[in-house]
């Protein structure tokens, strides 16, 4: 995903994470779906790419595009295993528990969740207890053993 310059889908990405958190969904989809728009083009060039099509999953529940927003972290995650990449497959499952998180499926984001503590990977107790990502899924009675905060 190309960095900063100009219009891109990180600048998007962020923009709309940040308004989310402020609370303005208009302006948080308005991002995402400007986000949404620039990684469609490069999901056509480059429909294998597992990174590309978490970050589109992210752009489509920014945007709300549910379905959409799931079936791409799904498939980079197919795509990406931790079986075949420990380094990176962790990433993109990440990516799928955050989308799971923002189209309001919580159940589905802490399966997804529980296997990333066992391993290595982006996600730690500590995380889940201080990212506000993950805050509408602190009221959730699994959460609170998997944060370690119970």
């Amino acid at each position: 995903m190309p960095s900063w310059p100009g219009s891109s889908p990180a600048r998007h990405l962020l923009l709309a994470e940040a308004w989310a958190y402020r609370g303005d969904r208009a302006a948080e989809r308005a991002h995402g779906d400007s986000a949404r728009v620039l990684l469609e083009r490069q999901v056509r060039d480059r429909p294998d790419d597992a990174k590309l099509l978490a970050h589109a999953g992210l752009a489509y529940a920014r945007s709300g595009r549910k379905a959409e927003a799931i079936r791409a972290g799904r498939r980079a995650v197919a795509l990406l295993p931790t079986s075949l990449d420990a380094y990176s497959g962790p990433f993109v499952m990440t990516r799928l528990a955050e989308i799971y998180t923002l189209v309001n499926e919580p159940d589905q984001a802490l399966d997804t969740l529980e296997p990333l503590l066992r391993i290595p990977s982006w996600i730690s107790p500590a995380e889940l207890r201080s990212d506000p990502i993950w805050a509408p899924l602190r009221a959730h009675p699994r959460f609170a053993d998997l944060a370690g905060s119970a």
